[in-house]
């Protein structure tokens, strides 16, 4: 606890706060000089982070971890563009809603002292495509005109099991009568989106469409459940899709008359409810509130 040396060395058992006072004499007497100093075992932090991703479209979630080195007790995350705009958490989820570049930054501190982070750049954010297209028919033949925009790769599917066409602006032919779904999925290297519209193909003998397949829907828009009429008996299927050409139901419809049906599993939007027997095939639009 004491030393005579000119210049010693010392070391403390623990942390803490310790008075070190100095002593010194000549023949002319002494003096005193006293000073505190702190004794810390722990090292400062060494700010660092990782995430899940980092290019995606808009809206982008991305998930943050602080995987700072040394005991951190302090930490503030600042995400530039970013919901929420800052964060403490250990593992922040962070929501980016625009396009563009975003700054990171992590400062993390304990008793020893404070360090920060910042990658530059960290997130992109690209924009979500908007897909949209439209056709003009020739009889049997479709020519697709595509409007989509921020995307650079195209799929399209025609509904009638044939091959899938990768052309911006495709031509299709149909081999025979039917209600068909033409979904065309665009894309750009982060994200696609999709559209799906009907299309009908009725040219074969002199009927029009619903001459021998007559059907009514009703309410439309609709809420909880429509009810379907037929003038026609015999099985019938009917099948729901959504606005992207997703099956959301397919139910057997065995009389002529009246079938209810339940449409409380799906969430407000458009809908295309698809009536087939043996024979034909038909399409009706449907709005759900």
């Amino acid at each position: 606890q004491t030393s005579t040396a000119i210049s010693p060395t010392h070391t403390y058992a623990m942390d803490g706060d310790y008075t070190v006072m100095l002593t010194v004499t000549n023949d002319c007497g002494t003096d005193t000089y006293s000073q505190v100093v702190q004794v810390i075992s722990e090292l400062a932090p060494l700010a660092n982070f990782t995430f899940n991703f980092s290019q995606g479209c808009a809206p982008f979630t991305v998930q943050f971890s602080d995987i700072s080195v040394n005991e951190v007790t302090t930490r503030l995350w600042t995400f530039a563009g970013g919901i929420p705009a800052t964060s403490t958490e250990a593992n922040p989820v962070v929501t980016y809603s625009q396009p563009g570049l975003y700054d990171v930054q992590l400062q993390v501190s304990n008793a020893a002292g404070t360090n920060q982070m910042v990658e530059e750049n960290a997130v992109s954010v690209e924009v979500l495509p908007q897909t949209e297209f439209s056709y003009l028919q020739n009889e049997y033949t479709f020519s697709f005109t595509n409007n989509t925009q921020d995307a650079n790769s195209f799929s399209w599917d025609f509904g009638d099991g044939g091959a899938i066409s990768t052309e911006q602006n495709p031509t299709h032919t149909y081999a025979s009568d039917g209600a068909y779904l033409v979904t065309l999925t665009a894309s750009n290297a982060f994200c696609s989106s999709i559209k799906t519209l009907p299309v009908s193909v009725f040219l074969s003998g002199d009927s029009e469409p619903g001459d021998v397949l007559d059907w009514s829907l009703f309410p439309n828009p609709a809420q909880a459940f429509v009810f379907i009429e037929r003038n026609q008996g015999g099985v019938a299927q009917l099948k729901i899709f959504s606005s992207d050409g997703k099956l959301q139901k397919a139910q057997v419809l065995n009389v002529a008359g009246f079938d209810k049906v339940e449409l409380g599993f799906l969430s407000a939007g458009i809908y295309f409810f698809q009536l087939q027997t043996e024979d034909e095939v038909r399409l009706k639009r449907v709005v759900i509130y």
